[in-house]
């Protein structure tokens, strides 16, 4: 072998030789850098005419497996859809207090209810107590007002969630922009013969960023593109020389009656909504908490709600205020040409303030075809007045103040729905509203206690002018209420909840105990998608991270292949000014 070749030997490997001292010192400074894979750069012989004339680094190239790659994403998709089901989980249960605290008194509507219970029975031992009356009055609005908050709660936490939809989608679409951004250098770098090794690195952090998000499928082209493209391959969100971005548009409010898709936006893409296809990752749950979870909730306290709220009323309007309201404004709207189906008689007195009847009329109720014949029919009894004001409301009032008005269903049943007048119109109903977000105490009674109803008007065939027909002691009114609280009542399925009987309290206590469970199953999947991704990280890190230890040995080893180039080199040169000194 000539001087020569062993001079370009030497001189190739000392080359080759700092380069890899270069890529291992990089290799160690970037260890603990997130995202950062472990580059490599084999040493390959450099032949000339079947004779070896040194040696050459290959490109630069990451030390990736790309089966732990994918499974990696798939564990940040999971795991990023489990944190985000966990923390609103937590979220909601939160807001619905407490059955028992530390002092055993508790904060939920179930002890609200429980509360309303107790201040009924004790009016129903003394229905004529007018600090009696206001205690259950308070109570209602205590409950009425914690239905109020919980509901806005649940659709402020629902509001967060497409918010939170919101902010994910510009995430996602950095992720996508910088994806696509990412394949035009690597592809140009590979195309010059550069390495794109830390490029790539980039480009896989923002897969697995984009993961966390919503789940998703790449494939890499023979130019070095990734192509991504949504977990069913059905649309493509980064092509091979473009990228298509997620559309959504945030709400500006939401309410009880806000749903997907008529008042909310889905996830868009092309012009198609995606949202469906969305399987995992925190978009995945953002939705599934806006539309079905959260929905859910608020269902299960509409069902409370209205059930209390029809229960309550039914037996509020079998009774009377003792002494009896000058004024009765119903809550129910109507309009005079409404048509009237009813069978039965009810009646209607007129009464002193002591409970003395000054006049009466039973109505056959099958002689109205509308609701103006009836209320005609009203209004010609002796002693009151009645009309449909400006609201749409059934006004009944005593001509006299100094009296009021009476009424008793008897045997009426108005529409099929064994309605009586008063729970028709609604003229003594205790609570109004549709739902958890709009329940509250009846505005004419929300002021004056005293216009509770409680006593019956007698249904007697015939009563007596002067005799007592209404009774400040009587007990059942209240006792009925007592009763609606206590007593089972049949809930229709809602939400998660299915259709079961039971009481008020334990209705609502069985909700609190299944968002508890949800909160526990939803720390149990968030721990096990950890697990899980942890797993698989520290799998990729053994595959493709750097091993200080085992870089630092290279490092050593790369430095005594150097030194070693170097004296050949050196004894190379030196055998050349032998030879040279010699010619001369």
């Amino acid at each position: 072998m000539s001087l020569s070749a062993v001079n370009s030997i030497a001189t190739s490997t000392l080359s080759a030789a700092q380069y890899q001292m270069s890529v291992t010192a990089s290799n160690i400074a970037n260890a603990d850098s997130e995202g950062y894979t472990k580059k490599v750069s084999t040493l390959t012989a450099s032949v000339s005419g079947g004779v070896s004339n040194g040696v050459s680094s290959a490109r630069l190239q990451s030390l990736v497996n790309t089966l732990l790659s994918k499974q990696m994403t798939a564990a940040a998709s999971a795991l990023g859809g489990a944190s985000v089901t966990a923390q609103y989980a937590d979220s909601l249960q939160a807001f619905y207090g407490d059955i028992s605290s530390s002092d055993g008194a508790g904060t939920s509507i179930a002890n609200s209810l429980s509360d309303l219970e107790t201040a009924l029975t004790e009016l129903a031992g003394t229905p004529e107590s007018e600090s009696l009356k206001a205690s259950v009055l308070s109570a209602l609005k205590d409950l009425t007002a914690q239905f109020n908050d919980l509901s806005k709660s649940i659709q402020t936490l629902r509001s967060d969630a497409d918010s939170a939809i919101a902010t994910a989608v510009d995430e996602a679409n950095t992720y996508i922009d910088m994806i696509g951004d990412m394949n035009d250098e690597i592809v140009s770098a590979k195309a010059r013969g550069d390495s794109s090794a830390d490029l790539e690195d980039q480009r896989a952090s923002a897969l697995l960023a984009l993961s966390e998000i919503m789940d998703i499928s790449y494939t890499e082209t023979s130019t070095g593109a990734t192509l991504v493209y949504t977990a069913d391959t059905s649309h493509a969100l980064v092509k091979a020389s473009s990228t298509n971005l997620l559309e959504f548009s945030k709400a500006a409010f939401v309410s009880a009656d806000t749903s997907y898709p008529s008042g909310l936006s889905g996830i868009v893409i092309d012009g198609k909504d995606i949202s469906a296809s969305i399987g995992s990752g925190s978009l995945s749950s953002l939705i599934d908490q806006r539309d079905t979870v959260l929905v859910d909730a608020q269902d299960e306290i509409d069902e409370l709600a209205r059930t209390l709220i029809d229960r309550i009323n039914a037996t509020s309007n079998a009774g009377n205020a003792s002494p009896p309201a000058t004024t009765l404004t119903g809550t129910t709207t109507v309009d005079g040409s409404d048509g009237f189906s009813a069978t039965g008689t009810t009646r209607i007195a007129v009464v002193d303030k002591a409970g003395s009847l000054v006049s009466y009329a039973d109505l056959d109720l099958t002689g109205y075809s509308t609701v103006g014949d009836l209320v005609t029919a009203i209004d010609a009894i002796n002693g009151l007045s009645a009309s449909i004001d400006g609201d749409g409301h059934l006004t009944i009032s005593a001509d006299d103040p100094a009296n009021g008005i009476a009424l008793a269903g008897l045997d009426g049943a108005i529409d099929g729905e064994a309605k009586t007048l008063s729970s028709f119109f609604g003229l003594n109903d205790l609570l109004t509203g549709t739902g958890a977000g709009s329940i509250s105490v009846a505005a004419s009674r929300a002021s004056a206690s005293s216009l509770m109803p409680t006593a019956t008007l007698s249904d007697d065939t015939t009563l007596t002018l002067g005799d007592t027909v209404l009774s400040s002691g009587d007990t059942s009114i209240a006792q009925a209420l007592s009763d609606v609280l206590q007593g089972d009542v049949t809930f229709s399925a809602a939400g998660g909840m299915g259709q079961t009987t039971t009481t008020f309290a334990e209705y609502m206590s069985s909700v609190i105990t299944d968002k508890a469970t949800a909160v526990s199953r939803a720390d149990s999947a968030l721990e096990t998608k950890q697990s899980a991704y942890e797993t698989i990280k520290t799998a990729q890190a053994s595959a493709s991270g750097v091993n200080v230890d085992e870089e630092t040995e290279r490092l050593s080893e790369l430095e005594q292949l150097f030194s070693l180039a170097a004296q050949m080199l050196q004894i190379t040169r030196d055998m050349f000014n032998t030879l040279l000194a010699a010619v001369d």
